[in-house]
């Protein structure tokens, strides 16, 4: 049997390289280079999760908050960071709207 840690490891890997490819070729459809792209994008999946990790032990260890409460927060905490950091220094538009 896989040790827990192991498997969260793995999940954990395999999430950020999926959330890549399909932010970079779907949600924000980047033109920029993967060598790039790729070293920013897991600076930010590491950045969000230590932001997760110290928003639930600040809230559950040291304010005895409810964890689920807790984790609910850091989740939103963690979605924004990713959205605005995608947005503005992993793939900027590059596209230049015009009206007609």
């Amino acid at each position: 049997m896989i040790s827990i840690m192991i498997a969260t490891s793995i999940s954990f890997i395999i999430v950020v390289i999926e959330n890549y490819v399909l932010h970079y070729s779907w949600t924000f459809d980047s033109s920029r280079s993967h060598r790039s792209a790729f070293p920013r994008f897991m600076l930010m999946s590491m950045t969000g999760f230590i932001l997760n990790w110290l928003v639930v032990y600040v809230g559950v260890e040291k304010l005895s908050f409810n964890y689920l409460l807790v984790q609910a927060f850091s989740i939103f905490i963690v979605v924004v960071w990713n959205l605005v950091i995608s947005t503005f220094f992993i793939f900027p538009s590059n596209k230049i709207e015009t009206e007609t």
